[in-house]
């Protein structure tokens, strides 16, 4: 594979330049714009790997330039950035790039991306004597969102990394509630049935360290999507930590697109499952969390009474003490804190209910 390295910064570039050439891939490279045409005259590229950061911070300019040529049009693109994922992938991709990479990069997830394209170039071949297009991900419709492929899948991942929401909501049943840990995000093009299910599953063994989510889905899931469920992922990393739920968690969450269509869990837990739809691909997520053993006296924030004593200091999502731990709750001071932070957070009490 012939791979073309656009990056600016020296150490950055003789890095992956090197990571590559291990890889046995032939690897050129250039530092501003003016090299980079150079190099795409110069050498049959198949990849080029854009730091968005390229060319004084242009590199989406150099990316639409290169799509925009007919010489240089076909070679396949992953676009590289990270300080605002959302921004990035979004505008990368309405470019023309046909990959994205999150910086900083690994080494693994590098080479993984860069012989992405053989896989396609197997598909790629046996068609272009056909003289049709196959399918054009840039001029191609759904005719429900009037979107192009490429602009929902950019549109969905963008959405799915920006407008996660925790919630956390105790059952009724004080002897063994169920918490549910959900995230709610509008998508205009939810259609029906599914072909993949992707699910974030809890290790119990791990969970009582760290709270640690793993991922579980299919090699064929797209790109974006596994991206964009990572992102869930480490949200909801932090709000098994927050919560403290850390007594033996089973848990397996997808995106609720609309919680009144909750059905019910095989076991009596909390569960829920939603369809989405990107270009021809239909993909059903799956929201199904239970608690195995949770303490009695830890209860949502939302829910602290007037006698209630605190066994732990009760913080904001900064670190700051709103209340110390072995404070008695006046029916003022619960009333002001429910409000203040919601259902979103637990904490251990003395005498709960």
């Amino acid at each position: 594979m012939k791979v073309l390295l656009l990056e600016d910064v020296r150490s950055e570039r003789e890095i992956s330049a090197r990571l590559l050439t291990a890889a046995r891939h032939e690897v050129a490279v250039a530092a501003d714009s003016k090299e980079a045409f150079e190099a795409l005259r110069a050498h049959k590229v198949d990849v080029v790997v854009l730091d968005l950061g390229f060319a004084g911070g242009k590199g989406l300019e150099v990316l639409k330039s290169i799509r925009s040529q007919e010489s240089t049009g076909h070679v396949y693109i992953i676009a590289q950035g990270g300080k605002s994922f959302a921004t990035d992938i979004h505008g990368a991709f309405l470019a023309g790039a046909d990959d994205f990479l999150r910086k900083p990069i690994t080494r693994e997830e590098l080479l993984l991306r860069v012989e992405g394209p053989t896989r396609i170039m197997k598909w790629a071949k046996p068609v272009s004597g056909t003289g049709g297009v196959v399918h054009d991900l840039d001029t191609a419709f759904d005719p429900t969102s009037m979107r192009t492929w490429r602009e929902a899948a950019t549109l969905l991942s963008t959405e799915l990394g920006d407008m996660v929401g925790q919630a956390v909501a105790v059952d009724a049943d004080q002897a063994r509630p169920a918490w549910t840990i959900g995230a709610a995000i509008p998508l205009s093009f939810v259609q029906e049935q599914a072909e993949m299910r992707v699910t974030v599953g809890v290790d119990r063994a791990s969970l009582a360290g760290a709270g640690d989510l793993f991922l579980g889905m299919p090699d064929a899931a797209p790109e974006l999507i596994r991206d964009a469920v990572r992102e869930i992922a480490n949200t909801l990393a932090g709000a098994v930590k927050r919560n403290g739920l850390t007594d033996g968690i089973e848990l397996t969450v997808g995106l609720p697109m609309d919680l009144s269509e909750r059905p019910a869990a095989p076991d009596g837990g909390p569960s829920a499952s939603w369809v989405m739809r990107i270009g021809d691909k239909e993909i059903r997520l799956l929201v199904d969390i239970t608690v195995v053993q949770q303490k009695n006296n830890r209860v949502p924030v939302a829910q602290l009474k007037e006698g209630m004593v605190l066994r732990q200091d009760l913080k904001n999502e900064f670190g700051a003490l709103l209340i110390p731990a072995g404070t008695r709750l006046t029916a003022t001071t619960a009333a002001r804190i429910s409000k203040l932070m919601g259902d979103r957070y637990v904490v251990e009490v003395a005498n709960a209910a």
